[in-house]
């Protein structure tokens, strides 16, 4: 099994374990339930019927966004090679290319899948916790939680650059978008797949409209 099969199969809505998938909709459904009574997902772990299941879909995700990361950088680092030796034919860059399509899926993608990451998404299921006290404890955490405070108030995530409550999200914002655009270039950018998914989760916008 190839991770271009898997792709193919999760995006006809194939399921790789019904089990599981009566799970996932009972607590998806429950989800939709606590936002309409809250008025939103900043489930504590206290909570007895989902605190423990969106802790985990939070480290299944995690656990996804790191092997891409991985997966990436690998790739690249192929590429990067290629070029400076410059000795590949034609034929070896096919079996290069049939190679990284038979990159090992990780357990965790057949649990998470695309799809459910997508429904997840669609209710705003914030991946990084907002909960006081349970955020990333460094800088980017922190701005991130303050982005997601943003949205709430606001109902987007396009902070103006001079915003007058808080200039440096203003700018913490404008520097997203940035290292997004340098990382798709090919360019050195502090910017991660996993960061990349996490902004994109709580509906950032990497072109605004003018």
């Amino acid at each position: 099994m190839t991770n271009y099969r898997i792709q193919k199969l999760e995006s006809i809505g194939f399921i790789w374990d019904s089990r599981s998938d009566h799970v996932f909709e009972s607590k998806l459904k429950l989800l939709r339930e606590y936002k309409r009574i809250h008025g939103h997902l900043r489930i504590p772990k206290s909570n007895p019927q989902l605190g423990r299941w969106v802790a985990r879909q939070r480290s299944l995700y995690r656990s996804i966004s790191a092997t891409k990361d991985i997966n990436a950088h690998r790739k690249n680092k192929r590429k990067r090679n290629s070029a400076v030796n410059n000795k590949n034919s034609p034929g070896d860059n096919k079996r290069e290319t049939s190679s990284e399509s038979s990159l090992p899926s990780t357990p965790d993608s057949l649990t998470l899948t695309g799809e459910r990451i997508r429904q997840l998404n669609e209710i705003g299921f914030e991946w990084i916790s907002t909960v006081k006290g349970t955020a990333y404890n460094n800088t980017w955490g922190k701005r991130y939680d303050d982005l997601c405070s943003y949205r709430d108030k606001h109902g987007n995530c396009n902070v103006p650059k001079n915003y007058p409550y808080d200039r440096a999200l203003g700018v913490w914002v404008r520097n997203q978008r940035s290292q997004y655009w340098s990382m798709k270039k090919g360019k050195k950018s502090p910017m991660t797949l996993k960061r990349v998914g996490l902004l994109e989760g709580a509906g950032f916008q990497w072109k605004l409209r003018k």
